[in-house]
């Protein structure tokens, strides 16, 4: 087909991988991958008959003009006898591993990967002594070592090694950077396929809030409820008397600002943080039998839409919320840009401090609370796994040993068989 930005755009993954060839161009074509990633690729054929490939670019960063360009050049060179294959893998036996993370990982990621700030900055700070090492030459054997003296030598500044958990979570993101290199060319095979790393707790126990400390959240966010409301009563009367205009008096509010509504809501639906920033009024239900919200796959971790419902307590805030801020556009907005938040760390860590839980308890740690009550209360792994969002039912066992009651019942079912088989067994010795 001709191809055009739009015409690039409309294809479509399939069960296997497939390319398209442009009319215009000859040798330039387009590979799509099952996961519906799109590459540019030159094809070719040497004065002496012998074939080649070249990649030019990831179709979601390159203009269809571009890669004409790209494919002249490459065409120039066949011309003057040049292979552009070989020619790129010269260049390519000087590219470095930091190099390669900056220069070709990093930019591809941002377009792709929600976590991509996390996941660059887990290589770079994870394996800054094999940066500077040729991409090619990295082997299984460096890989071991590092992962080795890790374990025993903390990185600079860190008081600690790091943990199983740290770095198989550091080997997981370069693996995947590694995959797009073998993918794009650059790299014959993995060098981390096959490594198996120790294996850590994935089940460790999850922090939640006991009873007294969720007390003591709860008061130290109404009392900085409270001096917000003090201060601006102080702040209008000031303005007052200049005959200046006065500010929405906070009394008559509901909340004197977003955090507690963020907070109680996220302590009743288990939302991610950045589930919580993103959701928009669009996506909650508050009237009908069933209240609901709707976590949208564009920003959910796993890229799967799910629907929370939610209990009074959830309904009742984002229902107070909504009279007091409007129901259009995102539900919580920055006070300062009135765009999304990129965070609330200031205010979190003023009602962490006079809650007593500084260093204790993380915005994270609500989701795990969320989580736990609901154990406790007797629900279901599986459903809870659904509420959350996970893909795997492994990342909710940290939940399984707040439900005690479920699995001494579960032991308890074989009393019944025992005493059965007793009942039995006295009366074929009676007889």
């Amino acid at each position: 087909m001709k191809f055009t930005n739009k015409a690039i755009e409309k294809l479509t993954p399939k069960e296997t991988p497939y390319e398209v060839a442009d009319t215009d161009t000859k040798g330039l074509s387009v590979r799509v991958q099952v996961s519906g990633a799109k590459m540019f690729y030159f094809r070719y054929r040497l004065s002496t008959g012998a074939r080649g490939r070249v990649r030019i670019g990831d179709a979601s960063l390159l203009a269809c003009a571009q890669a004409r360009e790209k494919a002249a050049e490459h065409y120039a060179a066949i011309v003057q006898g040049e292979d552009p294959a070989q020619a790129r893998r010269e260049n390519l036996a000087d590219l470095t591993l930091g190099k390669f993370v900056s220069e070709h990982y990093q930019p591809w990621a941002a377009g792709r990967l929600k976590s991509h700030k996390d996941a660059v900055a887990r290589i770079l700070s994870g394996f800054v002594p094999l940066l500077s090492k040729r991409l090619a030459e990295l082997t299984k054997w460096d890989f071991e070592k590092h992962r080795a003296a890790r374990l025993k030598t903390p990185l600079k500044g860190r008081k600690k090694p790091a943990t199983e958990t740290t770095i198989g979570r550091d080997f997981a993101a370069l693996r995947a950077a590694f995959s797009k290199a073998v993918e794009w060319g650059m790299l014959a095979e993995n060098p981390l396929a096959g490594i198996k790393l120790g294996r850590a707790d994935t089940s460790a126990v999850a922090r939640f809030l006991e009873p007294a400390e969720g007390t003591r959240l709860l008061a130290a966010l109404n009392f900085r409820e409270n001096e917000l409301r003090e201060r601006r009563t102080r702040y209008n009367a000031w303005r007052r008397a200049r005959n200046l205009e006065e500010l929405p008096d906070l009394r008559k509010c509901k909340f004197a600002d977003h955090l507690r509504a963020m907070v109680l809501l996220s302590l009743n639906s288990g939302l991610r943080r950045n589930e919580l920033f993103s959701i928009e009024w669009r996506d909650i239900t508050l009237e009908g039998p069933a209240p609901s919200l709707v976590v949208r796959g564009t920003v959910a971790k796993n890229a799967r839409s799910r629907h929370v419902p939610l209990n009074q307590t959830a309904r009742e805030t984002l229902q107070a919320w909504r009279e007091q801020t409007g129901s259009t556009g995102l539900v919580f907005k920055s006070p300062k840009t009135g765009l999304k938040f990129d965070h609330c760390n200031g205010a979190w860590r003023e009602v962490l401090k006079a809650a007593g839980l500084f260093g204790a308890f993380r915005w994270h740690d609500m989701r795990h609370d969320f989580a736990s009550k609901l154990v406790q209360a007797g629900a279901d792994l599986n459903v809870v796994r659904e509420l959350l969002g996970h893909s795997d039912i492994k990342m909710v066992l940290r939940y399984a040993h707040l439900a005690p009651a479920n699995r001494a019942a579960a032991v308890a079912l074989l009393d019944r068989g025992n005493a059965s088989n007793v009942l039995e067994f006295a009366k074929e010795n009676t007889q």
